[in-house]
């Protein structure tokens, strides 16, 4: 629903907003990526994301790019 995108968008614009740059965010989840990815992917961090063997989790893994500055 569109709920969901604005409250997953603006979760990930205050993780972004904290993390500092070569941070992690680590999430388990269930959600699938086909689901779960366009949501969270941002220019300004890698993604990645692997399947939790012999589980129905997935582990989302986002790493801040270095080259984003820190805004105080």
């Amino acid at each position: 629903s569109e709920a969901v995108r604005r409250d997953v968008a603006q979760t990930v614009e205050e993780i972004l907003r904290v993390l500092v740059p070569g941070g992690r965010f680590v999430s388990i989840s269930l959600g699938q990526p086909h689901f779960r990815r366009p949501l969270l992917e941002r220019p300004t961090w890698h993604l990645s994301v692997q399947p939790i063997e012999d589980t129905f989790y997935f582990l989302y893994v986002a790493t801040k790019n270095d080259d984003v500055q820190i805004q105080c």
